[in-house]
């Protein structure tokens, strides 16, 4: 499933809850754009102040902000 489908089918769950609907477009350039917060949090993860302590083993960290940047990079996200 392409992440269009799946925010398809979130909208579509959002809506029958809800009952008020998303744009689509608006909705899959906002999912685009929030995958630059995510590497910047998983960043932090990896590179955090001394005083605070591990939050996820640096093995985790590293899977996640490689999976991000793909993400990243098949949704072009930084031109979004």
């Amino acid at each position: 499933m392409t992440p269009i489908e799946l925010l398809r089918r979130y909208l579509d769950r959002f809506a029958s809850l809800t009952g008020s609907r998303p744009d689509l477009d608006q909705s899959f350039l906002h999912y685009r754009q929030q995958m630059v917060h995510a590497l910047l949090m998983w960043t932090i993860t990896l590179c955090h102040s001394p005083l605070l302590p591990n939050m996820q083993s640096e093995e985790t960290t590293l899977a996640m902000i490689e999976r991000i940047s793909i993400a990243m990079a098949d949704l072009d996200s930084l031109r979004s």
